[in-house]
């Protein structure tokens, strides 16, 4: 379960770098940012389900708290990455649907 929580922690990390770029780069490739940050929150997703599938043959039931906290925190985080990323990627290109 390490691999794929590292891979969401990274994920996240992308995710962050992607808002950055939509709020500060190039408002010629916006659009770029934004298809970026719905890569990285689609790792960080599959990252996720990696870690829950793998829980199943766990007995350890802290630890599997532990695990499901830990996902539930980086999975509320990208979401709100996401949507603030989404949010400038559409005020910068200035035509939403």
């Amino acid at each position: 379960m390490a691999v794929p929580l590292d891979t969401a922690r990274t994920s996240l990390d992308a995710l962050k770098v992607c808002r950055t770029a939509a709020e500060l780069g190039n408002k010629n490739s916006v659009s770029d940012a934004g298809v970026g940050a719905h890569m990285a929150f689609s790792g960080l997703q599959g990252a996720i389900l990696n870690v829950l599938i793998n829980l199943g043959g766990i007995k350890d039931e802290a630890f599997i708290e532990e695990m499901k906290r830990a996902c539930r925190s980086l999975d509320q985080e990208a979401r709100a990455v996401l949507d603030e990323t989404r949010e400038l990627v559409n005020r910068r290109i200035k035509h939403t649907l």
